[in-house]
């Protein structure tokens, strides 16, 4: 008896010890994740500091579990990577699969648990999870809007809101009515977010509700989103904001660009294609918000990174307007394989020639690609439309900009048009160049000629080809192709003018209106850029070994050309 008494004292010491030492791992635990979300991710401390939290031991997870807050996701994306990066997979999804499950705990923790395993640990929730919690309209209602107010700063949440964004709209305005009931207010943070959705219907509804509210919130987010509006709620949103004016509305909804306003453009490629960075200031007084994207002719804005910083490290000094700098995108490239790592992202090889434009041109160049996006059907960015307010909100007099080229008089047009070919010596139109399959094809005809293929633009063998060009010429530039390219020059007239280029910017004017008057066939800036195309893809197939196979293939079957 003494001896079971003696036993079962020692067992309840051990059994304390072992609490004081789970609490200690728990405490050391809890000082770890701290230490690592008081560390920004960019911070060269940080892998250390994931490694340290991660291999904390079991009591990590439960500091993790206790974090978990889908209504207030700041540490989430942290979060995810201490599970992610856990000692046991294993352990840690089962872990993160009993707390999402646990239908006693707060729906706001359980969605936590459900987005670290999906977005995390690439394990997704079951077909019923939502029919669990308490009141999933809510919840889901809660959980969009605080991703809509921290995705611009963590993959995670943007990850999770460009998912809730392909729900069918009617589920979308649904959570939408019920966050208004919550809040009393629309919160603009979803309203900007869902009167850019694709859907036209959703779009109008949004952007109706902000016009019956009529708070100066509300209106002022109407300012801030009218240019990126469709065309339909864009003209509800302006006749909401004319009649306002015309009543005597007076609390000023838009300010003039402030000194660290900034734009920064490049030249347009010869595929129509261009970069603009755009900085504003931030949500706070220390931080700057800078928006990267990429601007096509055809589809209107293709790609858009964003990011809030501390200073302006990350872009070239601020300079005076027309000056050139060289720029290395911190986002994805367009033509850089997609499925690549972030961290390979942010150090693409592409250097980009970037002018120091004024800010409202900027923005009018902005606006005309996302109406393009409209007219091509074409989604605009996540990214974009999470943090576009903070630029446009400094669009006051954007209105009055007007960049007209003066045309010069016809004595002086008619002394251009023989030099206009002369504007693809600048080396901003190296990459201006007629890409085609048929290009190509010329390209492996002149791949057997006995005398080989001709290195140079001026070289003489040209002329032996120039019935080619003349084909390739009136073929691939059609009405279509040459409006494009009118556009395009009138808009490289206007950076070429902007950054000091006077001559070459009289030259792509005249290019310009000869584009749409002359035949493709007679035009030498057409001829060319056919010329260009064909030495380019004699290039890449001298980089196949195209020649040897084009030959084998033609003498060895008997097949035409």
């Amino acid at each position: 008896m003494p001896h079971s008494s003696d036993t079962d004292r020692e067992s309840r010491r051990v059994s304390r010890v072992g609490k004081v030492i789970d609490l200690q791992g728990y405490l050391a635990a809890e000082r770890a994740l701290d230490l690592l979300l008081q560390t920004d991710p960019s911070d060269a401390l940080y892998p250390q500091r994931l490694e340290q939290a991660s291999r904390s031991g079991a009591s990590m997870l439960a500091v993790v579990t206790r974090r978990l807050d889908a209504y207030h996701p700041d540490d989430l994306d942290a979060l995810g990577r201490v599970a992610a990066a856990y000692a046991s997979r294993d352990e840690a999804i089962a872990h993160l699969t009993r707390t999402a499950h646990d239908r006693r705990g707060p729906d706001a923790r359980r969605l936590g648990a459900m987005l670290v395993l999906e977005y995390c640990l690439s394990v997704p929730p079951s077909d019923d999870f939502l029919a669990t919690l308490r009141d999933p309209t809510t919840a889901l209602a809660m959980s969009f809007l605080g991703a809509t107010r921290g995705a611009t700063r963590s993959p995670l949440l943007q990850n999770y809101t460009q998912a809730l964004l392909t729900q069918p709209s009617e589920l979308l305005y649904s959570l939408f009515r019920r966050l208004v009931a919550i809040e009393g207010d629309i919160p603009v943070e979803v309203a900007r977010l869902l009167a850019l959705h694709p859907d036209a219907e959703l779009s109008r509804e949004i952007v109706d509700a902000l016009v019956g509210q009529g708070s100066k919130a509300a209106i002022q987010c109407l300012a801030v989103l009218e240019p990126s509006l469709s065309p339909d709620a864009g003209r509800t949103a302006n006749r909401a904001l004319h009649k306002l004016r015309l009543s005597g509305y007076n609390p000023r909804l838009l300010n003039a660009p402030t000194g660290s306003c900034r734009a920064l453009l490049s030249p347009i490629d010869g595929g129509g294609n261009r970069l603009l960075v755009l900085l504003a200031p931030g949500p706070d007084s220390e931080s700057t918000a800078m928006l990267e994207m990429y601007l096509s002719d055809a589809e209107g804005l293709l790609e858009a990174s964003a990011y809030l910083m501390c200073g302006q490290d990350a872009v070239p000094s601020a300079a005076d307007l027309g000056h050139v700098h060289q720029y290395l995108p911190k986002g994805w490239v367009p033509g850089a394989p997609r499925d690549v790592e972030d961290s390979d992202r942010d150090s693409p090889a592409t250097t980009f020639t970037m002018l120091e434009a004024p800010y409202l041109y900027g923005l009018n160049l902005l606006r005309e690609a996302v109406r393009q996006n409209w007219l091509s059907v074409a989604p605009l960015p996540l990214e974009y439309c999470l943090l576009n307010h903070l630029f446009w909100i400094h669009s006051d007099g954007l209105q009055d900009v007007m960049f007209d080229p003066d045309e010069g008089d016809e004595e002086i047009i008619q002394h251009l048009v023989p030099r206009e070919a002369d504007l693809l010596m600048n080396s901003i139109f190296d990459n201006w160049y007629l890409a085609s399959a048929s290009a190509r094809e010329v390209a492996e005809e002149i791949s057997m000629l006995s005398g080989g293929p001709p290195k140079e633009l001026t070289d003489d063998n040209w002329r032996l080809l120039l019935p080619a060009l003349i084909r390739l010429a009136h073929d691939e530039f059609g009405s279509e192709v040459r409006d494009h390219y009118a556009a395009r020059l009138r808009r490289m007239s206007e950076w070429l003018r902007l950054s000091g280029q006077y001559h070459d910017a009289a030259y792509a004017a005249s290019a310009a209106r000869t584009m749409l008057k002359s035949p493709p066939e007679t035009n030498l800036l057409v001829l060319r850029l056919v010329q260009r195309g064909i030495l380019v893809a004699l290039g890449r197939l001298a980089s196949e070994g195209g020649g040897a196979r084009v030959k084998k293939r033609r003498t060895g079957a008997g097949k035409g050309a």
